[in-house]
This record gives C-alpha cells, sequence and structure tokens, in this order.
C-alpha cells in the first residue's frame, strides 16, 4: 500500500480532530456545528421533526480575529475586527456536495476564509496565508 492509499484510509473524524488544532494554533475561534434532523415525540405521541443547520454548511466555522489601526485625532489606536471563516472536512479523495461547494462559493465571494479539504491542505492554506 503507497502513502496516498493509506491516506485514503484516514477517517474524516480524524482530519477534523486535527484541523481544529490548526486552526486553534493560528489563533482562530473555531467550532464544529452539526447538522442533520431530530425526531421528538410531542406530549400527543406524534412525531416532530426539527432541522440543524443549513444545508450545505461547513463542518467547521468561526472567525479570525484581526486588529486594525485606525487614527483619531492624531492618536494611533487599535480596534479589532473579524474576518469569517469556514472549512469542509474532506478525506482525501473526497469533494464537497454541490451544497456545500455552492455554500464556500458563496462565503468566499462575500470575503471569508473558506475552503475544503483534508487537514494537510488546510494546514497548507494556513502557510500559505501566514498564520503559520
Amino acid at each position: 500500500m503507497n502513502l496516498a492509499d493509506y491516506r485514503k484510509l484516514i477517517p474524516e473524524r480524524e482530519h477534523q480532530k486535527a484541523c481544529l488544532a490548526l486552526a486553534e494554533q493560528a489563533r482562530f475561534k473555531v467550532m464544529r456545528l452539526n447538522t442533520g434532523v431530530g425526531t421528538y415525540k410531542n406530549k400527543d405521541g406524534s412525531d416532530r421533526y426539527v432541522n440543524y443547520g443549513i444545508k450545505g454548511f461547513p463542518d467547521l466555522f468561526g472567525w479570525i480575529p484581526k486588529k486594525i489601526r485606525k487614527f483619531n485625532h492624531c492618536i494611533q489606536e487599535f480596534a479589532t475586527t473579524a474576518q469569517p471563516f469556514f472549512w469542509e472536512v474532506k478525506r482525501q479523495g473526497k469533494k464537497p456536495t454541490k451544497d456545500q461547494q455552492a455554500f464556500l462559493d458563496s462565503a468566499i465571494a462575500d470575503g471569508c476564509w473558506a475552503g475544503w479539504g483534508t487537514a494537510e491542505v488546510l494546514e497548507a492554506r494556513l502557510k500559505e496565508s501566514g498564520y503559520l
């Protein structure tokens, strides 16, 4: 078995743990949001379905804290702002669904730091962007 074949066997949850650790190392504020449907019983015994999240929402989301300089009457001050962050975790050889890709494309077009891939892909992007 070559290295590429071995990487395909690594479960997505392991990539997810590594992606969370990398994002935290880069000082991003990141969390995981579960999406799906839950079934609950009403008082009368009938089923009630509750949707969590929205279709295509990525596995990881959060924000990148950023300090910006501003000048107020010749006095330099710093303010904090943030850039939204979205990452769809995929194991090697897998791609986002159409809904996931549409969400990521929209987020990127609106100025978010977003993408998809394995922990190795995220690490490369973080290094490329100067966060690691």
